[in-house]
């Protein structure tokens, strides 16, 4: 056997003896709603607001409704709400707040649900991490709920698009994901993790779909954002249909500690 022979033998027997510990991450958990940002109302926050409180004054509440996105941004940090009502400059939301707010925080106030008309100017859906921030994120998950049955060949409960909803990332350059016209599409591009409801209740049928990025068995990777990088759905077809009662993404991850 030559050195080289014994130095790698010795070099593997040694490597074998390597005990390797994985850790979970303790950043922030990162789990929200793709929002239309692009059409979002933004008022100026009026009066600090502490943790727990359910109610912000702001300096307008004109194009905001019950059932719309809030999200709040401040020192890195995103909180995220459903609307509750709105009364005057008062904006109530259904999660008490976990973080305190001043004048400084950013308000983004915005459509979750993206079963919408497309087909004339494209909607665009997406998360974005505030000033401070980076984001790794792992996976989303798509929700859809429908009056109507819905199958492989069908978008939702409609026909199958002609140009299809797109998933990209925006970080300096463009890069495209997928896109999908069908249902049947989203399981081949979430590796079949999809499944039908059917009647989840009288009249509802639902549809779930999860495409995940980390992982050796998955993509390998994870889709880094930081500050002004943006995950994006687009909608470019008409979605706006009774029938399709709701269609949307929620993105989950971590904030990356430097």
């Amino acid at each position: 056997m030559t050195t080289d022979e014994i130095m790698n033998r010795s070099y593997n027997e040694d490597m074998k003896s390597v005990d390797v510990s994985i850790q979970d991450k303790t950043t922030e958990i990162i789990d929200l709603y793709m929002v239309n940002l692009d059409d979002a109302v933004t008022p100026t926050i009026t009066a600090p607001a502490d943790i727990d409180d359910k109610v912000i004054s702001v300096d307008a509440t004109t194009g905001i409704t019950a059932g719309d996105a809030i999200n709040i941004s401040e020192n890195g940090r995103t909180f995220q709400a459903i609307v509750l009502s709105v009364t005057g400059t008062s904006i109530t939301f259904n999660a008490p707040l976990d973080m305190a707010v001043t004048a400084s925080a950013v308000v983004q106030v915005g459509k979750w649900d993206m079963a919408v008309d497309g087909s004339t100017e494209p909607k665009i859906y997406r998360v974005t991490p505030p000033a401070g921030a980076t984001w790794d994120i792992v996976k989303l998950t798509i929700g859809m709920t429908a009056s109507a049955t819905m199958d492989d060949s069908t978008f939702g409960p409609l026909t199958a698009l002609t140009n299809g909803v797109v998933l990209r990332v925006v970080d300096g350059q463009t890069k495209n994901i997928f896109v999908v016209s069908d249902n049947g599409g989203f399981a081949e591009r979430c590796s079949y993790d999809a499944v039908y409801h059917t009647e989840v209740t009288s009249d509802v049928y639902a549809f779930r779909a999860r495409r995940t990025f980390g992982g050796q068995d998955k993509n390998g990777v994870v889709v880094r954002l930081s500050a002004g990088d943006s995950l994006e759905f687009i909608v470019q077809d008409n979605l706006a249909d009774v029938t399709f009662t709701k269609f949307a993404c929620v993105v989950q991850g971590h904030a990356v500690q430097e």
